[in-house]
């Protein structure tokens, strides 16, 4: 199903990336206003992008609304759950840190990492799937995420929760997956738009905007570590409980519920096996860059979240390949 050398080579690559930001900060040539952009960028353009063309790359076919049903509802039950375990961690914390971990262990980086990565291993239509546990992500992520940096209640509402960046891309894409699929377009206007419309706007536009946003996401981190503490870094008592919940115990435990889902029957296996594998890879991805961007937002502490976002990087090179190969012997 999926090439675990492939998964390590894009952890790998996420790995340079963020080196790259890095060795551009200390050199000078970046600075904490370029990672702000950076991350405005990803937000409200080049992840837009990635998720629209992500629907315009399959066809039309009912299993797959079905199976990207079932990943947003799992999906949303999950974030619950991982809601009530970041609240009931890191109490002792300073509160800017106490943030970050608490927004780190609920969200991942499985917008920014996981839909492209889940594309090139699985195929396309599972990228589909994807986009369906990002929508999730974003239901919490511009509500409750938004909740914990500023204290503001105004962010926990329908509105913030199904109006974001991210929802409104995936809307659009629906959009265009439903009419691609169901609607048959005017004979004069087929060719205009199957053979100039839509391969400039998806081959060119919009796949040129979604290629920049791993390379622009990993460096906006490397320029915020740059600032880090090294000799302080691994003497926060906090990051070890935090490695351990975040890379290797969510992960385990969406497998498990998984799987157990999977053995009652509930789901056929054409459904409930790639709703699965994505969810779990979801899952099993490091800490958000988006930590990071809303540091960044709401003055948080984005060399903090930095950290936290890059180690769980670099130790996502030897976690994700093990929990993917778990995923093709349980699931």
């Amino acid at each position: 199903m999926y090439g675990l050398d492939v998964l390590v080579q894009k952890v790998f690559l996420m790995t340079v990336l963020v080196i790259m930001g890095f060795i551009m900060k200390k050199a000078n040539k970046l600075d904490a206003k370029m990672a702000k952009g950076f991350g405005d960028t990803v937000i409200y353009l080049t992840q837009p992008a990635m998720i629209i063309y992500s629907f315009l790359e399959v066809d039309f076919n009912s299993r797959t609304l079905i199976t990207s049903l079932c990943v947003l509802i799992f999906a949303i039950i999950f974030h619950l759950i991982y809601f009530i375990i970041a609240f009931t961690l890191y109490k002792k914390a300073p509160e800017k840190q106490r943030t970050i971990l608490r927004f780190a262990t609920v969200f991942t980086n499985a917008g920014f990492m996981g839909i492209p990565l889940i594309s090139e291993l699985i195929s396309p239509e599972a990228a589909v799937y994807a986009t369906f546990y990002v929508v999730a992500f974003n239901i919490f992520n511009w509500s409750f995420g938004c909740y914990l940096f500023t204290n503001d209640k105004s962010y926990i509402s329908i509105k913030k929760m199904l109006i974001n960046p991210a929802t409104i891309p995936t809307f659009i894409g629906l959009v265009l997956y439903l009419i691609a699929g169901l609607c048959t377009m005017p004979a004069v206007l087929t060719p205009i738009i199957n053979n100039f419309l839509v391969p400039v706007v998806k081959n060119d536009v919009l796949f040129l905007l979604k290629s920049t946003v791993m390379p622009l996401s990993m460096m906006m981190i490397g320029i915020r570590l740059a600032e880090a503490d090294f000799k302080q870094m691994f003497k926060d008592k906090y990051l070890p409980l935090f490695i351990i919940i975040r890379l290797i115990l969510i992960p385990l435990g969406v497998l498990t519920i998984m799987k157990l889902i999977s053995i009652s029957g509930i789901l056929p296996s054409d459904i409930i096996i790639p709703a699965a594998t994505v969810l779990i890879i979801s899952a099993s991805t490091p800490a958000a860059a988006m930590a990071n961007i809303f540091a960044e937002r709401y003055n948080g502490d984005a060399v903090y979240a930095s950290k936290l976002v890059s180690v769980t990087t670099l130790l996502s090179m030897v976690t994700m390949p093990a929990i993917a190969a778990l995923i093709s012997i349980v699931i």
